[in-house]
């Protein structure tokens, strides 16, 4: 289907197959598709450029598909930062069985959660462990713990090796984690956002998970393209992208690698390992990971950092270059979309970023923000919009399943 409007034209693949016998049921589904189509239309018709803000509760309030797997379907929630480790331990609860909880951090790298019980003050229990001792351990603040102390002290220490080990066995269990509950997956209420962007339009994450990545290659806009010839293994320039609609992850991904050893051209610039010259994302578990691209060498790691790691925003960082992308954007959005992002307190380089709004010398942005913890008057997350906004026109909507069905067609 090609929809025609005074900027060119924009094209949607729609993949039904219509049958002689077709059921009702897939008659409502067309129906729905047609009305995401209209209302894409309508929202690129408007002119208004757009940038989409993702955080954690843009994965936990997903619809992933497809489901591949037992793994998958024991685990069916996102975990959030803030109670990462308890959401992991948690499973599936079953018809007439109390909840069950496995303390897979304990059971990979025992290490590494010995380490957290130590920093973290848990009692331990007589048998087994305690799994309400893991809530409100922040993953963001135990990354940082470990990534400081890998860093404090000199490389012959026992205390810099101990953190360094478990900083590696961190990350490892994260992308492990997550990788097996989104690997390949990608979400329907991200599908119908992002069906309507325009070319300058940007979506920024925060999130270490795919989820963004396979939703944005399944919709076929130019914005994946961008963000591929990004993630190359180049060092980007500001200009090359600063008025390009682009997917930037600030704090990395799971799927991002950068090498170690010091003569790879793919030192300290992650990149990711796409399995054919078109670009397609890697599977994980489908040996997407092999060797470095560079160098051949078994030396690289994963390329993601804590929110308050000083190292990440060196001056001629990669990372340091994609938050300047980000700022040189931001001058040219008419809106932006908050969805489940809740300016954490330790994430100091957001509250920068967006304080920067107020050195624009032109409109302020509307601000929406789509999380059902601000919808209550004196909730922190609301109260912390509320103050970095202060002045600006902000909406607050509830679940991004209620808001993309729902306000996101007519805004």
């Amino acid at each position: 289907m090609t929809v025609a409007s005074g900027n060119g034209e924009f094209e949607y693949r729609c993949c039904l197959e219509l049958k002689p016998w077709i059921t009702d049921e897939r008659c409502s589904k067309v129906a729905h598709q047609t009305d995401l189509l209209l209302g894409a239309y309508w929202t690129m018709s408007k002119k208004i450029n757009t940038l989409i803000v993702l955080g954690a509760g843009a994965s936990i309030g997903s619809r992933r598909y497809p489901i591949e797997g037992s793994v998958q379907e024991a685990f069916p929630m996102m975990p959030s930062s803030r109670n990462f480790f308890y959401d992991l331990f948690k499973g599936k609860a079953k018809l007439g069985e109390s909840r069950r909880f496995l303390n897979m951090l304990g059971v990979m790298y025992e290490g590494t959660n010995w380490l957290i019980n130590q920093a973290w003050g848990m009692d331990k229990p007589e048998s087994g462990f305690d799994p309400e001792q893991w809530r409100g351990i922040n993953v963001e603040e135990v990354l940082s713990f470990v990534d400081i102390g890998s860093r404090m002290y000199s490389r012959s220490a026992t205390y810099q090796k101990g953190f360094s080990i478990a900083r590696s066995s961190l990350i490892q269990f994260i992308v492990m984690m997550l990788m097996t509950r989104t690997d390949g997956q990608h979400c329907e209420l991200l599908m119908e956002l992002f069906l309507s962007l325009r070319p300058r339009d940007s979506i920024i994450s925060f999130n270490y998970d795919t989820l963004a990545d396979h939703t944005l290659q399944r919709v076929k806009k130019s914005h994946f393209r961008a963000y591929a010839n990004l993630m190359s293994g180049k060092f980007p320039r500001v200009r090359d992208y600063a008025s390009r609609g682009i997917l930037l992850k600030l704090h990395g991904s799971v799927n991002w690698r950068v090498c170690t050893n010091r003569q790879c051209r793919y030192y300290k610039r992650p990149y990711i390992p796409f399995t054919t010259k078109k670009r397609v994302l890697p599977r994980i578990f489908g040996g997407g990971f092999g060797d470095c691209l560079g160098c051949g060498e078994k030396r690289h790691e994963t390329a993601i950092i804590p929110p308050m790691t000083e190292k990440s925003l060196d001056r001629h960082d990669f990372f340091h270059r994609l938050w300047l992308i980000a700022r040189a954007q931001l001058p040219r959005f008419d809106r932006i979309v908050f969805v489940g992002y809740s300016f954490p307190s330790n994430d100091a380089y957001s509250d920068w970023l967006f304080r920067q709004l107020r050195f624009i010398d032109q409109k302020r942005p509307q601000i929406i923000v789509v999380n059902p913890e601000a919808l209550k008057s004196r909730n922190p997350v609301r109260q912390r919009y509320v103050s970095l906004f202060r002045g600006f026109d902000i909406d607050f909507y509830g679940t991004l399943a209620s808001f993309v069905e729902g306000p996101w067609r007519s805004i």
